[in-house]
Parts: structure tokens; C-alpha cells; sequence
């Protein structure tokens, strides 16, 4: 990977390899799938598998085989083979890369709590990078987690924390929430009177939804 590579593309790469990854695995399981089997194992959008399989055949990385007047069928390449398996290796490498801005990205917000005196901290999100700031939260002592708030709204908990919905925020009493997910953006787009923008910390890369981060 590219040292002066930006977030987004480190991001797009890694987005990129696994949807490739995704289908040379559904074809490998079943060298006769058609597009719309592959479309429908991966949970892809059709245009998506149709725009990467049309890459993947450029490449040579993919044998189409024509079933009849409607259907196409798909076989990995040996040289696909070879490219799936440095995929794999490459993916894996990504994935601790990612990790590690990510991780660097949540410390630096951290940090600027910390030095401001915010201690009581709210999670806005639940996904896998609201998961690794509930971790970071918790490994730091000097914070105390008041709540996480996510679209769904569904009664529960996590983090021996309770889970409430977005408009929750306007009845707890904490310093900062960290905008975990770029789904509330858009939420807090819509309803500018429910939470002070002056509470919020957008945890995320400054490339997420900008249209909606210049709100903020």
C-alpha cells in the first residue's frame, strides 16, 4: 500500500478487493453460477456484480461459458486462481493497514477529549468502527460511557451500556457524542433542533458524506 495514499482510496481498495474476492468465491464454490446467483449469494447490487464481473472477465481472470440464449455460466481462470490467491494475502495486509488508521484516526479524537476536560462520552453507531471506539473508550478509565445511540432504536444493550434511539440524545446529560456513523449525519440533517452541533464529535474520516459534515 501506498504511504501518500489517501484514506478514501485505502478504503476503496480495500472495498474493491473484497467484492472481487466475494464473487471468485461464490464461482469457485459453483462454476456454474449465473450473474444472478452471484448477485444473489454476495448480497450485491446487480449493476455492482455486473460492473465487476465485466472487469474480472477483461483480466482474464474469468472463462464465460453461454448455457443457452438467456444464461451465461462463469469459471475461474488458472490465472484467476493466481490473482484470488494474492488477493487473499493482499486483503489481509489491507485489513491490519486499515486498522491501524482507523485506530490512529479514534486516538486522535480521544485525545482532544481528553485534553478538553470531556469525560462523560455518548456513541453514536453501532458497526465495526463504533465497536473499536467502545473499546478504546473502555481501556481508558478517565471516561465514562453514558450511552450508545443507533438508527434502529432498538431497546438493548452493549458495553453493559443501554442502546437508545438518535432523538434519545436530547434526554441524556453527557459531554461529547462521538458520531460513529455517517447514517446520522443525515438524521441530524433532517432534525438540526433535537442536539446542539456543539456536542458532537464527528469520529469519522473527513471523507465520509461530506455534503452532510459541513452541517456538523
Amino acid at each position: 500500500m501506498k504511504k501518500n495514499q489517501s484514506l478514501h482510496s485505502q478504503f476503496k481498495d480495500l472495498a474493491d478487493s473484497t467484492i472481487v474476492m466475494q464473487i471468485f468465491n461464490v464461482i469457485e464454490q459453483n462454476p456454474y453460477s449465473s450473474e444472478g446467483k452471484i448477485t444473489k449469494k454476495t448480497g450485491l447490487a446487480t449493476g455492482l456484480v455486473h460492473s465487476f464481473l465485466r472487469r474480472i472477465i477483461s483480466k482474464g481472470w474469468i472463462h464465460t461459458k453461454k448455457v443457452n440464449a438467456k444464461r451465461w455460466a462463469y469459471f475461474i481462470t488458472p490465472k484467476g486462481f493466481i490473482e484470488k490467491s494474492r488477493l487473499s494475502a493482499s486483503y489481509i495486509s489491507k485489513v491490519f493497514s486499515q486498522y491501524r488508521e482507523i485506530q490512529k484516526h479514534i486516538d486522535q479524537n480521544l485525545l482532544y477529549c481528553y485534553q478538553n476536560n470531556w469525560r462523560n462520552l455518548a456513541v453514536i453507531g453501532k458497526n465495526d468502527f463504533a465497536e473499536i471506539a467502545l473499546l478504546n473508550i473502555h481501556s481508558r478509565n478517565y471516561f465514562r460511557l453514558v450511552g450508545i445511540f443507533d438508527e434502529s432504536g432498538k431497546p438493548g444493550s452493549s458495553h453493559d451500556c443501554e442502546v437508545l434511539h438518535y432523538e434519545d440524545l436530547a434526554n441524556y446529560e453527557f459531554d461529547k457524542a462521538l458520531i460513529c456513523d455517517g447514517k446520522f449525519l443525515e438524521w441530524k440533517f433532517k432534525n438540526s433542533g433535537i442536539i446542539s452541533s456543539s456536542k458532537l464529535v464527528n469520529m469519522l474520516p473527513a471523507f465520509t458524506m461530506p455534503e452532510y459534515n459541513k452541517q456538523i
